[in-house]
């Protein structure tokens, strides 16, 4: 979907995105078992719906996979 000279800033990114969303939700995760008095149940309900909302967005931000028209950088 990316030019070459996209492509390991588009990795990059989602690295440190994927990276950031691990420490939130393991911050998230505590407060919400100790709110709950140890329950796990919502967290096994977001977990289970992690992926299907992780398609949701990938198909609402790219419905088509088509290449990024991006314009490569002058020499």
């Amino acid at each position: 979907m990316f030019p070459r000279a996209a492509v390991a800033s588009v990795v990059g990114l989602g690295g440190f995105a994927g990276a950031m969303g691990g420490v939130l939700f393991q911050r998230v995760t505590g407060r919400v078992l100790q709110a709950t008095n140890n329950n796990y149940s919502l967290i096994f309900v977001v977990c289970g719906l992690a992926y299907v909302t992780a398609w949701v967005v990938f198909h609402l931000l790219a419905p088509r996979m088509e290449p990024a028209r991006v314009e490569e950088p002058a020499r």
